[in-house]
C-alpha cells in the first residue's frame, strides 16, 4: 500500500499517511488532535483544514455542500473526507484543533506589545544656580514632562526623601520611574526597573 508524507501546520508535525486513510485518521495516529464530533461522517464540519501543498482526493458531496467554490479552490476541506494522493502540507486552523493542541499554538498568532504601568525615563537635569532656584522635586517633574512628554504632577514621598542625595551622587543624570502622573522612584541611569 502506498503511503505519503503529510506535514501538519502550524504544529510542524510530520507523519506518514496511507492512501486509503483520511487526513483526520492520519492526524490522530500521529498524536495530532483535530476536533471531530460526527465520527468522520463529514456532518459536524469541526475538522476543517486547508491544503497548502500536494494532491488529495476530489471534494465529496458533504464538502461541496459546506464550502463554497472559492473556499474549495483555496484548499479548504474536511479532514475526515479527504485522502492523500501524494505528499501534502496542510494547515489546521486553531478552531479545528482540540483544546490541548490549541494551547500549544494559540499564543503564536499575535505579537503583544507590553504596556507596563511603570515607565522608565532617563533624564539629565540642569543644576540649580543662584538665578534658578527651582526645588529638586519640581526640577525632576518639569524635566520628565519636557523630555518624555508626560504629565507627571507629583512625586511619591519615598522618592522625595532621597531625591537630593541621589541627584547629586549621580551628577544630575538619573532614571525616573513614573506611574501614571506620579514619579515613584529615582535610580542610577543604567539600573533596570524591577518591581
Amino acid at each position: 500500500m502506498t503511503s505519503y508524507n503529510i506535514e501538519f501546520e502550524p504544529l510542524g508535525h510530520k507523519g506518514k499517511c496511507n492512501e486509503d486513510e483520511s487526513l483526520l485518521s492520519c492526524a490522530r495516529s500521529n498524536s495530532i488532535g483535530i476536533s471531530s464530533v460526527c465520527g468522520g461522517r463529514g456532518t459536524c464540519h469541526a475538522c476543517r483544514i486547508q491544503l497548502l501543498e500536494g494532491n488529495v482526493s476530489s471534494p465529496t458531496n458533504n464538502e461541496q455542500d459546506y464550502f463554497n467554490t472559492r473556499q474549495l479552490e483555496n484548499g479548504w476541506r474536511l479532514a475526515c473526507q479527504v485522502y492523500p494522493r501524494g505528499d501534502c502540507k496542510v494547515l489546521i486552523p486553531l478552531e479545528s484543533l482540540t483544546t490541548l493542541q490549541r494551547i500549544q499554538v494559540e499564543g503564536q498568532e499575535k505579537a503583544i506589545r507590553p504596556n507596563p504601568p511603570v515607565k522608565s525615563c532617563e533624564i539629565k537635569l540642569s543644576q540649580p544656580t543662584l538665578t534658578d532656584l527651582l526645588g529638586d522635586a519640581d526640577r525632576v517633574i518639569e524635566t520628565v514632562n519636557k523630555q518624555h512628554r508626560l504629565r507627571c504632577d507629583n512625586m511619591d514621598i519615598a522618592a522625595i526623601q532621597t531625591i537630593s542625595p541621589t541627584l547629586r551622587e549621580q551628577g544630575w543624570h538619573v532614571n525616573a520611574l513614573c506611574r501614571g502622573k506620579e514619579i515613584i522612584a529615582l535610580n542610577k541611569p543604567d539600573s533596570p526597573a524591577l518591581g
